[in-house]
């Protein structure tokens, strides 16, 4: 009995090898989409002809479930292209949007964020109050402007609206609470990690109130984009309805990948101390022109950026590597 190999299964096996060496992630992942492939077209056309093999009522009782089976892959993986793909639109259409405690839901990771309570002058009116506070946007925007005017990985926006699908009073008063509007800051590496920073300014009594959030997210590949959708009818059940009600992002769990580079981390931490060291010095000279500065804000400005040396940008834990970008 001849029990050599064939030459060109060998030959298959070595490039296949030599591939896993080459990239691993892929390799991987390819491997994860042939599997969940072999499950659908032999698993499923098995359990169809299992009555014709084996004569017995529980072979013609899983037999009749092949069809509706099939129905659900086939439907499941239909509904995560188009999903993926609206989800795509979702995120490069100006207008953004959420449900319910799904604020930022698509930014991925909270890294920060903060309150500033700025107290106002006694007697101060409410008229002059939202002045004060319409002010202080301009000038956070003409600072942050300033500062990052020309830098090519920096976008600006002055007026980001994010409204709350969520709330439908429609009057005027209750309006203004489905619907504010943040000062938002994107930072992208050259290795495509992204920083977002939003501020959002507000009043409660005779206090302005300054909000900082900051997020990171990283990036996927067309190998992560297709493992999702192949994989879909195991997983689609337990975010389909959270997607089409809004309050989950297809992308904001796929683009959870940074290339595991120190200088990509470096770029990520200049951003955020840049940003943040930027806004909190901002808001001290404002309190300072508009004799709002006291002891207490000033020690509250100097806590925040004493902590910004505390804050976990690069957790290991949650930060992936893309393996290799060819």
């Amino acid at each position: 009995m001849n029990a050599a190999i064939p030459l060109e299964y060998l030959f298959i096996g070595a490039v296949a090898l030599l591939f896993f060496f080459w990239n691993p992630r892929l390799a991987f992942a390819l491997l994860q989409v042939a599997l969940f492939l072999l499950l659908y077209f032999i698993a499923i056309p098995a359990l169809y002809r299992w009555p014709d093999v084996e004569a017995t009522w529980e072979a013609h009782i899983l037999g009749s479930l092949a069809i509706p089976l099939g129905f659900a892959v086939l439907s499941g993986i239909i509904f995560a292209i188009v999903a993926y793909f609206i989800d795509r639109d979702y995120d490069r259409a100006p207008q953004d949007h959420f449900k319910g405690g799904n604020l930022f839901f698509r930014y991925g990771r909270r890294v920060f964020e903060t309150v500033i309570p700025i107290g106002l002058e006694e007697g101060a009116k409410e008229e002059d109050a939202e002045s004060l506070l319409d002010r202080f946007r301009e000038f956070l925007w003409n600072a942050t402007h300033e500062q990052f005017e020309g830098l090519r990985e920096v976008s600006l926006e002055q007026e980001h609206i994010v409204r709350d699908l969520g709330w439908n009073k429609e009057d005027s008063y209750h309006y203004r609470h489905g619907e504010k509007t943040f000062l938002k800051a994107t930072f992208q590496t050259a290795r495509k990690s992204t920083l977002y920073y939003f501020i959002y300014l507000n009043l409660v009594g005779r206090q302005l109130l300054v909000h900082h959030y900051v997020y990171i997210r990283g990036r996927h590949f067309w190998y992560h984009a297709l493992l999702f959708i192949v994989s879909a009818p195991v997983h689609v059940w337990f975010w389909g309805y959270s997607w089409v009600k809004g309050r989950y992002s297809i992308l904001g769990r796929l683009n959870r990948y940074h290339d595991q580079s120190s200088y990509d981390l470096i770029d990520l931490k200049s951003y955020f101390g840049s940003a943040c060291f930027g806004m909190m010095m901002a808001t001290k000279r404002f309190a300072k022109v508009y004799g709002l500065l006291t002891e207490e804000l000033e020690k509250v400005i100097f806590s925040n950026i004493s902590n910004l040396q505390n804050t976990n940008i690069g957790d290991n834990q949650r930060f992936f590597t893309v393996g290799n970008n060819k």
